[in-house]
């Protein structure tokens, strides 16, 4: 009898624990929402919630989130979709205990030779000379500041672009700092946005029977920019608003010369 009853009284602690749990990572969410809603109102952001702990909002040309994951070492993420032509990819993360076990089988970061840089970050990339041409003395610089006060983690892929820092507890100061040093790393790697498109010479005649796919005037009026895929031709203003070819099934955002 007095076995079951303490594999009871296990059971019961254990289900008080998960609701228990369970109660104080809905208050951290809840908590997390509200504070985005400030912090968007501060950086004149979207103020609105793009689903769970997210608000989505443009950042030069570029797609952007910013996250709190609950429970998440790392909690705090500011990420950018990334629509360049960008081949490699890039790691960098505070000094922890990945590299002394990588160097256990064999195997060691890359350096960028900056020996004070080197012995504080961790960093992985496509190769030794990809990494050295990215990060380079500003970034440098920056991440040392970003070091002083949370554990980080930069990570460039060719589709995205990604921030995340440990900030506990999670404040609106701390979150709107983040994303300030977020939006410097994306200037510093001097990316180019699907908006920065090409406008184009067009040599054929168009006449009053070719028309924008946006508006439907005719396109000798005004200037005009063509798709890199399909090479329709649009309206300057016509592509600015529409973001992308208007062309059944392209739906391109980019341009070639």
């Amino acid at each position: 009898m007095i076995p079951f009853l303490i594999a009871l009284l296990g059971v019961g602690a254990g289900l008080a624990f998960i609701l228990i749990r369970g109660r104080i990572q809905e208050r951290r969410r809840v908590d997390a929402r509200a504070m985005l809603l400030q912090v968007a109102q501060r950086l004149k952001l979207p103020e609105r919630l793009a689903g769970g702990e997210s608000i989505r909002f443009q950042r030069g040309g570029f797609p952007a989130a910013m996250s709190v994951h609950v429970g998440a070492r790392l909690n705090v993420e500011v990420s950018f979709q990334l629509t360049v032509e960008e081949r490699g990819w890039l790691s960098i993360s505070s000094l922890g205990l990945k590299r002394a076990f990588l160097e256990q089988i064999g195997f060691a970061d890359f350096q960028v030779g900056e020996a004070r840089f080197d012995d504080r970050f961790e960093v992985w990339g496509r190769d030794e000379d990809y990494v050295r041409n990215k990060v380079g003395a500003d970034l440098r610089e920056l991440l040392y500041q970003m070091d002083r006060r949370w554990d980080l983690l930069v990570r460039m892929t060719p589709d995205q672009l990604t921030v995340r820092a440990h900030i506990d507890p999670v404040d609106r100061f701390q979150v709107e700092s983040l994303a300030g040093l977020a939006f410097q790393i994306l200037d510093l790697l001097d990316l180019k946005s699907a908006r920065d498109f090409v406008l184009t010479q067009v040599h054929e005649k168009l006449g009053e029977d070719t028309r924008c796919p946006v508006c439907g005037s005719p396109l000798s009026r005004g200037a005009v920019v063509r798709c890199a895929k399909c090479r329709s031709a649009h309206h300057v203003d016509c592509w600015q608003f529409n973001g992308l070819c208007a062309t059944f099934a392209c739906g391109s955002q980019k341009h070639v010369r």
